[in-house]
C-alpha cells in the first residue's frame, strides 16, 4: 500500500505546487490522469475505460463532497482537458454532459456564475474542491484495497508497473534550467 499512498500524496504535494503558481491547466492535467491511475490500479483486469473513470468517479471521488457536477461532467472535462485543452468534448457537444467551469476565490467565483447565468449546459466546480474530493477518494480506495486480499494483491502487482526514477547522484540534477 506504500506505493499508493505514495502516489496519491505525491500527486496532492504537485496540485497543491500548481495552484500555488497559477497553472490551472497542468493542475487539472494531472488531477484528471491521476484519477484515471487510481480507478486503473483497483481494476481486476483490462485498461480505465469510460465506465471505470465513472465508477471510481461516483465510487470514491464524488459522495461527501460539495461538487454539483457528476461522474459524465467530469469524464466529460477528462476528454476535454487532455485531448483539446478545452472545457468541450464530443459529450458535451452531444448534450451527454456539462461543461465544467472552474473558478478559485470568490471575485473568480462571482465572474463564473454571472458567466453561467441561466444556462443549463454548464457547471462551476472549485478548482479546490475537486483536489479535496480526488484526496479523500484516493485514501479511500486505498484503505478499501487494504482490506482485501485479493484487491490488495491485485493493486500491488498493477503499481509495480508504474514507471520510477532512480537518482545515483545527490547532484543528479538533470532541469532545463541547469
Amino acid at each position: 500500500m506504500k506505493r499508493l499512498f505514495e502516489f496519491a500524496t505525491d500527486t496532492l504535494d504537485v496540485l497543491n505546487l500548481l495552484q500555488r503558481h497559477g497553472n490551472m491547466t497542468q493542475l487539472l492535467i494531472i488531477l484528471y490522469s491521476a484519477i484515471d491511475t487510481m480507478a486503473w490500479v483497483g481494476l481486476p483486469s483490462g485498461d480505465i475505460t469510460r465506465k471505470g473513470f465513472k465508477d471510481w468517479v461516483n465510487h470514491y471521488l464524488l459522495p461527501g463532497t460539495p461538487l454539483q457536477c457528476t461522474a459524465d461532467d467530469l469524464y466529460s472535462a477528462r476528454c476535454g482537458i487532455l485531448h483539446s485543452h478545452t472545457s468541450e468534448s464530443s459529450d458535451t457537444s452531444k448534450g451527454a454532459a456539462r461543461q465544467i467551469w472552474y473558478y478559485g476565490k470568490e471575485k473568480s467565483k462571482k465572474y463564473i456564475f454571472d458567466q453561467i447565468g441561466n444556462r443549463t449546459d454548464v457547471v462551476a466546480v472549485r478548482v479546490v474542491d475537486l483536489i479535496l474530493a480526488f484526496g479523500d477518494g484516493a485514501f479511500r480506495h486505498i484503505e478499501d484495497i487494504a482490506k482485501d486480499s485479493e484487491k490488495s494483491k491485485i493493486a500491488l502487482e498493477r503499481a509495480t508497473k508504474w514507471l520510477g526514477w532512480i537518482s545515483f547522484e545527490s547532484q543528479d540534477n538533470d532541469s532545463i534550467n541547469s
